[in-house]
């Protein structure tokens, strides 16, 4: 079974960090703290999510419905129902890019 494990660094923006928002410039750096992830295939047609004692399992169908019903809320541009459905979703952002990656 393939398994690809990367890591990115963490970044400080130290001037400029509401003016990126607006496409203004900022000083930004990184430092020696590191995100990482492993992905590996599975036998079946579920994709698990782990960080330290957080985890969940779904299937490809939720990972679907999920990418579904936030594509809608951006769609009506309804930002604080998409802030109250994901404000406590720890894996809302990585399951919403994997959504993405699944339907190619």
């Amino acid at each position: 079974m393939t398994t690809i494990t990367t890591s990115a660094p963490a970044k400080v923006i130290l001037l400029g960090e509401h003016g990126v928002n607006r496409g203004q410039t900022a000083l930004a750096t990184a430092l020696e703290v590191r995100v990482r992830c492993r992905v590996a295939a599975r036998a079946n047609d579920h994709y698990a999510f782990r960080s330290d004692d957080r985890s969940e399992i779904v299937d490809r169908s939720e990972l679907r419905a999920y990418k579904a019903e936030v594509d809608q809320l951006r769609r009506r541009d309804a930002l604080d129902e998409l802030r109250a459905r994901t404000r406590d979703d720890f894996f809302a952002p990585a399951r919403y890019v994997l959504a993405h990656a699944a339907e190619r």
